[in-house]
């Protein structure tokens, strides 16, 4: 259990994939983790009640998993989310697509995007239609749609941040508006559904829109519930030929699905995307302690971290101001974001961050600086 709503109570839950039907056993053993998991999910007023039911939502498409036995009060929501291997492909058709769009002499920096405009919208995409307009001195890609329903493969990265979204956004609202406790479960049990899991309280609670609420919620859902960061970070620009490759950019997709929401809600978030960068930037630079290998006795017992390393939620909450919104607003509602295609943008301040061509001018007061 990672987190319970406070007003109906609801859970939201995490776990690999649960077995499916090779026995009667195993069938046995889910109905009964199940039921216990409704019924933990009892109202917080002292009520016996239990949650009216209970809802799995799985990472994998519908043709890739299969239900465990049907079971009472259990529904199904899948996401279609792709796994390690999809998703890092993903990424670099997304990075190979802006490439036709630099100067023949554009440095490339590994993690970033390249790009001689800033501010990208995403009103429509195709594979090689575009179109670059000036506006205000400022050049602005837009795209032309030739095919509303077709998705280029160098797109598949964006649409897995809609899909990671809509996820979420439908965990929030089983949880808040009907009290339907959640279980949220991918293949590994640590990839997705930290981002499920991360995504859906952010939605739901405040807390977790400050500053010190993202660092307790990446601690609880990430670091503590034992995310590979040692094997699925990389140098996603460079293209792995090793079948033992497990590399994958999920931590990144997070965070690219955070500042999504913070573009919607510019005022609902304590902090800026700065803290997102700077999230991601260190999760690589091994100089705090706190992402080092791929689980917390690794970290504890064969890294030392408390003893060799300074922890970055210390160095963070010293440094707060650095990463503080200005117009941040506190607000105790859930968030409802927009989940469609065409309102996605793309996270100039992390992917352009390199070329100076792309950066806002002084005149819009919104220059970046990588402060820390």
């Amino acid at each position: 259990m990672v987190y319970k709503h406070q007003s109906n109570g609801a859970l939201i839950c995490r776990c690999s994939a649960l077995v499916s039907n090779l026995s009667k056993r195993n069938e046995e053993e889910n109905g009964i983790f199940l039921e216990t998991v409704r019924r933990l999910g009892v109202l917080p007023n002292g009520q016996n009640e239990p949650a009216r039911s209970i809802c799995i939502i799985d990472s994998r498409s519908k043709s890739t998993a299969e239900k465990i036995a049907s079971q009472k009060y259990v529904d199904y929501f899948f996401c279609d989310l792709p796994e390690f291997e999809v998703l890092r492909e993903n990424f670099l058709n997304f990075i190979d697509t802006f490439k036709k769009l630099l100067p023949n002499n554009t440095t490339e920096v590994a993690y970033g995007l390249s790009s001689t405009s800033f501010g990208l919208h995403l009103s429509s995409f195709v594979n090689r239609e575009f179109e670059v307009q000036t506006v205000r001195g400022n050049s602005e890609i837009s795209f032309v749609m030739s095919d509303p329903n077709h998705f280029s493969q160098q797109f598949k990265w964006l649409q897995g941040i809609q899909y990671l979204l809509r996820s979420s956004l439908f965990t929030a609202q089983k949880v808040h508006l009907e009290n339907v406790s959640i279980l949220v479960q991918c293949f590994s049990g640590y990839d997705q559904s930290a981002q499920i899991s991360s995504l859906t309280q952010i939605l739901l609670d405040p807390y977790y829109r400050t500053v010190k609420g993202l660092c307790a919620l990446i601690e609880k859902e990430w670091c503590s519930f034992g995310f590979g960061f040692k094997d699925r970070s990389g140098e996603y620009i460079k293209k792995s030929q090793s079948k033992f490759d497990v590399t994958a950019p999920f931590f990144l997709q997070f965070f690219d699905c955070v500042y999504q929401l913070i573009h919607q809600f510019p005022s609902a978030f304590e902090f800026s995307d700065d803290l997102l960068v700077f999230f991601l930037d260190h999760s690589t630079s091994n100089l705090f302690g706190n992402f080092l290998g791929n689980s917390e006795k690794e970290r504890h017992v064969r890294f030392e971290m408390r003893e060799k390393t300074e922890s970055i939620w210390s160095y963070i909450i010293r440094n707060k101001k650095v990463f503080t919104n200005a117009n941040y607003e506190r607000s105790e509602f859930p968030l409802w974001p927009v989940i469609e295609f065409n309102i996605l943008s793309i996270w100039a301040r992390y992917y352009c961050r390199w070329i100076p061509s792309s950066h806002p001018s002084f005149m819009r007061r919104a220059v970046w600086r990588d402060r820390w």
